[in-house]
């Protein structure tokens, strides 16, 4: 479900001319390494469709660099029950919107182009209720912009030529989104589940 909603979300605002590199709902995965005295372990975020034997090659798609124009995924915060109206079970998701944005690449040479970025973002976001599939209702409920004191890469393990993108002449922010939405429980279904596979290590 929360991957579903992810891609939806996404979708609305895919379009927006700065959009390069992106992704739905990301997982951390974390990777074994070693420079010879020591082991270490290096967390990366990768899209959640990532099958395992792709993870050793793609776990740096989603990591700022100097080739893409912005990086944009989004990380679960958790779905939650609302309510009950007859066959109809209403949701309430959230999700934290991770946006870098590589301002040389975009040609832009003012302080920041996150206000730019995130109003338009919100003018997508923002509208009537609509439907996707088995989704029905959903809706924008609230959209907050997070504080950049709460840096949102600083849980993975970045080098120190990584986090040269995370300052000027680059930017990043985070927009904290709340979505509603209706399912009728006439749609859920029950299906035998498959183990989960571990990522790959390096």
């Amino acid at each position: 479900m929360t991957k579903d909603l992810g891609d939806i979300l996404i979708d609305q605002i895919k379009t927006l001319p700065f959009f390069d590199k992106y992704a739905g709902v990301v997982k951390t995965i974390s990777m074994s390494s070693n420079d010879g005295d020591r082991s270490y372990v290096k967390r990366f975020p990768v899209e959640c469709n990532i099958s395992p034997t792709q993870c050793e090659s793609r776990y740096k798609d989603l990591v700022p660099n100097n080739k893409n124009k912005s990086i944009i995924y989004l990380e679960d915060k958790g779905v939650s029950f609302v309510s009950q109206e007859g066959a109809w079970l209403r949701f309430s998701a959230n999700y934290d919107i991770i946006s870098w944005l590589n301002m040389p690449a975009l040609g832009f040479t003012d302080c920041s182009y996150s206000a730019i970025a995130m109003g338009g973002m919100i003018k997508r976001l923002i509208k009537t209720p609509f439907a996707v599939g088995n989704y029905q209702r959903i809706m924008v409920t609230n959209i907050n912009e997070k504080s950049k004191q709460d840096n949102p890469f600083s849980k993975y393990s970045y080098s120190e030529e990584v986090n040269q993108f995370l300052l000027y002449p680059y930017d990043y922010f985070v927009l904290n989104v709340t979505l509603e939405f209706y399912v009728n429980s006439t749609c859920f279904t029950e299906e035998a589940l498959q183990p989960n596979l571990p990522c790959l290590t390096q």
